[in-house]
């Protein structure tokens, strides 16, 4: 999967999470809210021109990732990582500012989109 994004635009982003592997389909969002001081999602871009920002946020305050808003800037190619945590130590060290260095807990999903930002 490639997502053309336009430079120098904000975008809203929003996270659906199912498990299509279950009978029925099985819409983990609804966990990932429901427990949501014990998950959080980081997004990492090989592009240093796109800028994401969470938009949401637990009962304690600190960020979820469901919700984020994307910046581009100039132009180019590369790819974006997105990793679900499960019990991330979200009060670590730059943890709520999307680094996630020093997260710790679990990985439960980890997928990577190449994306493009043009004119």
């Amino acid at each position: 999967m490639v997502a053309d994004l336009k430079a120098n635009t904000n975008y809203t982003g929003v996270i659906t999470m199912k498990n299509e592997a279950a009978d029925p389909v099985e819409d983990v969002t609804i966990e990932i809210t429901e427990e949501a001081d014990e998950h959080q999602l980081f997004y990492e871009s090989s592009l240093s021109s796109i800028n994401i920002q969470y938009s949401d946020e637990d009962s304690m305050g600190q960020p979820i990732g469901l919700l984020t808003t994307f910046t581009t800037a100039a132009t180019g190619s590369g790819q974006l990582k997105i990793t679900l945590i499960h019990e991330p130590v979200k009060d670590a060290e730059n943890v709520s500012a999307g680094n996630i260095a020093n997260a710790g807990g679990e990985i439960d999903i980890e997928v990577s989109f190449d994306i493009n930002v043009v004119e």
